[in-house]
């Protein structure tokens, strides 16, 4: 019977399990929904998954980020869909083993989650199991707010660090054992190294005696340090100590406490004060002396500074300036501000409202006599930090002279412009390029080039009114090159087509970019007066020739008065030796009427040189000595062994030392020494006439009183002397020979030191050291027979002597009077079997055939013909260069018996 008991007894059991597992139920889906509903709440995202990765639950953060519902995620979408495709192999083996239990997998990681539109965040993944199943949750923090708030603190600490690298003070973060920060300016005003400084105890970089002001400080490590404490301390450096004056504050440093501490030191504190005094002066005396009145007032128009400008303008004494610094207390014009006119209420508005107004000009009423009339007036206002007018500055300056000036410059500027339309010269101004265009000319311009409308000009060309078109651009280069050019000579074309020579002077105008903006400049027609100073100058020469002929015609009558002297003397005596040495004299004189002459030659028509290779020790001390021949004047020689060989005419060059050496030692009249140095010389690059290359210079260098400034430049001038009596041939016929040698003379003088002349001619080149010694035919006579001599000469007398010499020498001569007759015989000769051994003949004929067209024919029928030109022109091409016209030798009339035969061995040894 107690089976009805026990069903009953089991069935209550029942029912109480099925309350309490509804109870539990319930309580269950209570606290799944609170779960669900602190999970919606929070920021962060949540999702569970299982094993598999399917999603299972998110919460509304996730929902809202990744823009799905949860219908459309649970049981149907796996989580690895939202992971960037670069983090799910990794987020994958971590899942896999936290699952397994194997690896080192973190339970929180970084990963990329995919958002709508494909943009990816990064998030921080927190993992964990859920008890009892297999599901995990994940909760997905946002770290982008995170990553900015790092980057903003890290340029915040980057900013902090650079701000404190670069200042001037002396800077240490210390805790209370240690040194956590120091910067350069620290380290270069102790003169220790960073390591140093962070390897020891604070208290020790100070003087032991100041330790105990800095104690507490160091110590409380901040802790304490509400406000900056300021103190003086010796700071330590490698060797001894500075005064400093230290700011110490307590921070927060990289979480900890400790003390921040500023040093500088006082004496770079002392220095900055000086240097704020200095600036204070200097603004002051910048202020009291300049030209401009400044003066400063509050915002209701006192006087608060006035400088001496100021005071001037205004006729104020310092006084008067006082009473204008009484305080006002409200902004009233005064009755003299009625100047202003217009301008009072603007004025008022910048006392009331700030800003800055310029008035260019005003006219003082009533100023006083020579007062100020006209000023400027600007205005500034400056504003406190409320926003408020402060101060107000004004600059007045006094524009009475410069109107005045003005007025004058307009007047000035109608007299030039009437002076600009009556001058008898072009001015112009045009553009710089080559071409050139004419912005602007006066009357003058259009009169000279007859330039008939003002509207032609623009269309002119400026190089089309030069005949040569370069000088246009010579003109240009040179105004580029130089700041003025002046009396620049070209020749320019009138528009109807004339010419005329013109002086040009111009300057180029520089704008504002730096090159030249346009060129100035003036045109005078210089035709007339060149053809005067062409006249004057012929007329200068013809009276310089006159002096000249009379001078030569003085020396040529002393030199035929000794030879018909001693000549009549001779027919006169009767004494044979007496006779002969009155003939030597005669001779002698007709030697120096020949070097007369040959100068005369050199000088009139260039002097063709007779050049050969010689060494200029063989002919310098010769000549030096020949010159100073019965003088008082003493020459020394410094001459180099090595000297190069130069290709000259002997005689020509021996006529230059002759003359230099004269004009030196009549520079001594007293006596005195010459000093003659000869040397080798290189010019490596070209000086004027002096072209680059290597020389012989030949120096001759006296100690008289020198040459005048004025003098200098004309000493090569033909006919120009300082001498009495002197013809002024010397040293213009030196110049001449050393230019026809291609070589140059200078000259270098200081009144009362002596004068130098110094000569380069240029070495020869290909030539050894026996080619340039002189052959001595005297001693060499290729014959010792009779010679068969043709003499062809229009002259008889030249003819006849010609002859006596021949015949004095032994030969046989034959005569004719020109070539054509010379030809003839020559022929008739040959064909006699009797043919000529030596022709000698006159190069001009006139009238008829001349020596150099008749040896043309001679070589015709005699190749091997030995002719010698024979002439009274020495300075003829044909005498210098005498192979290359078909001669074999040559004869420079007068000459003398022994030159003859001299000549005549030489043609025939060859």
């Amino acid at each position: 019977m107690k089976k009805p008991v026990e069903n009953d007894q089991i069935l209550k059991h029942l029912e109480s399990v099925t309350k309490r597992m509804s109870k539990l139920e319930e309580e269950l889906n209570s606290r799944k929904t609170m779960l669900e509903t602190i999970f919606d709440l929070i920021d962060n995202l949540v999702v569970i998954i299982d094993k598999d990765g399917i999603i299972q639950f998110v919460n509304m953060q996730f929902e809202k980020v990744v823009g799905f519902s949860t219908n459309e995620l649970v049981g149907k979408v796996n989580w690895f869909r939202f992971v960037s495709e670069e983090d799910i192999e990794h987020a994958k083996g971590f899942f896999l083993d936290r699952t397994m239990a194997s690896g080192d997998s973190p339970s929180t990681y970084s990963l990329r989650v995919i958002l709508p539109g494909k943009e990816t965040r990064l998030m921080q993944a927190n993992v964990g199991f859920i008890p009892g199943t297999d599901d995990r949750i994940v909760v997905l923090k946002d770290l982008s707010e995170v990553i900015q708030a790092q980057n903003k603190a890290a340029e915040s600490e980057e900013r902090y660090r650079a701000a404190i690298e670069n200042t001037r003070d002396g800077i240490l973060i210390c805790s209370k054992d240690r040194v956590l920060f120091t910067n350069t300016s620290f380290c270069s005003m102790t003169d220790q190294t960073r390591e140093h400084i962070y390897s020891v105890n604070p208290i020790t970089l100070f003087h032991q005696d100041d330790v105990s002001k800095l104690l507490s400080i160091i110590r409380a490590e901040g802790k304490d340090l509400k406000r900056t404490a300021v103190i003086e301390a010796r700071v330590r450096r490698r060797e001894g100590y500075f005064q400093g004056e230290l700011s110490t504050v307590g921070i927060k440093y990289r979480d900890s406490h400790a003390v921040f501490i500023s040093i500088r030191e006082l004496s770079e504190r002392k220095k900055i004060k000086k240097e704020r005094q200095d600036n204070r002066d200097f603004l002051e005396a910048l202020i009291e002396n300049s030209p401009i009145g400044i003066s400063v007032h509050d915002r209701n128009g006192t006087l608060l500074m006035a400088n001496e400008s100021w005071r001037r303008i205004w006729m104020k004494t310092k006084e008067d300036q006082l009473e204008k610094m009484i305080p006002r207390s409200k902004l009233v014009m005064d009755e003299k501000d009625s100047y202003l006119g217009d301008y009072i209420r603007p004025v008022e508005d910048i006392y009331r409202n700030g800003g800055e107004l310029y008035i260019p000009q005003l006219r003082l009423l009533n100023p006083y006599i020579e007062g100020t009339e006209w000023i400027s007036h600007h205005f500034y206002a400056l504003k406190n930090e409320k926003g408020e007018v402060d101060k107000v500055i004004t600059l007045t300056a006094d524009l009475t002279e410069s109107f005045k000036t003005r007025e004058e410059l307009e007047v000035t500027r109608d007299k030039y412009r009437e002076l600009s339309r009556n001058i008898p010269v072009a001015i112009y101004r045009s553009t710089s390029e080559p071409g050139g265009r004419i912005l602007s000319a006066n009357p003058e311009m259009f009169n000279m080039f007859k330039i008939e409308n003002v509207e032609d000009l623009g269309n002119i060309c400026v190089q089309e009114l030069y005949v040569n078109t370069d000088r246009r651009l010579d003109l240009i280069e040179k105004i580029h090159r130089e700041e003025v050019v002046e009396n620049f000579e070209a020749e320019l074309k009138r528009q109807d087509g004339t010419a005329f020579l013109a002086s040009i002077s111009a300057k180029g105008i520089v704008g504002s970019s730096g090159g030249i903006e346009y060129i100035e400049g003036i045109i005078r027609d210089i035709t007339n007066q060149r053809r005067i100073e062409e006249d004057q100058q012929k007329v200068e020469n013809l009276e310089s020739i006159g002096t000249l002929a009379g001078g030569i015609a003085h020396d040529f009558n002393n030199l035929l008065m000794s030879i018909q002297g001693n000549i009549s003397l001779a027919i006169s005596g009767t004494d044979e030796k007496e006779n002969r040495n009155r003939l030597l004299l005669a001779e002698a004189a007709t030697d120096d009427a020949a070097d007369l002459t040959r100068q005369l030659l050199t000088f009139s028509r260039g002097g063709v040189p007779v050049k050969k290779k010689v060494d200029l020790k063989s002919i310098v001390p010769t000549s030096a000595r020949f010159a100073l021949r019965g003088s008082s004047i003493l020459a020394e020689f410094d001459i180099n062994d090595d000297l190069n060989f130069v290709e000259v005419d002997v005689e020509q060059i021996s006529q230059v030392i002759k003359n230099i050496v004269l004009n030196s030692a009549q520079a001594m009249p007293d006596g005195g020494i010459i000093k003659i140095t000869c040397r080798n010389m290189e010019i490596t690059e070209d000086d004027n006439n002096l072209k680059k290359g290597s020389y012989v210079l030949t120096s001759v260098k006296d100690f008289g009183e020198g040459i005048s400034s004025e003098d200098i430049s004309k000493i090569f001038n033909p006919y120009f002397t300082t001498k009495s009596g002197g013809t002024g041939l010397g040293l213009s016929m030196c110049y001449s020979i050393i230019s026809r040698h291609s070589g140059t003379i200078r000259v270098f003088s200081e009144q009362g030191k002596g004068t130098e002349f110094a000569v380069y001619l240029p070495i020869a080149t290909g030539i050894s050291t026996d080619e340039a010694k002189t052959e001595d035919i005297e001693n060499h006579d290729p014959v010792s027979d009779s010679m068969y001599v043709l003499v062809m000469d229009d002259d008889p007398g030249i003819r006849d002597v010609l002859t006596g010499m021949l015949e004095i020498l032994g030969h046989k001569v034959e005569e004719c009077e020109n070539g054509a007759d010379a030809v003839s015989l020559y022929k008739k000769q040959i064909s006699s079997g009797k043919p000529f051994d030596i022709v000698i003949m006159d190069l001009t004929i006139p009238g008829g055939m001349g020596g150099e067209e008749a040896v043309k024919y001679l070589r015709e029928i005699d190749p091997e013909i030995k002719a010698i030109v024979s002439s009274g022109y020495s300075n003829n091409a044909v005498i210098s260069n005498f192979s290359d016209y078909g001669f074999s030798g040559r004869l420079t009339k007068p000459f003398k018996v022994s030159t003859l035969k001299r000549e005549i061995r030489s043609v025939l040894s060859k």
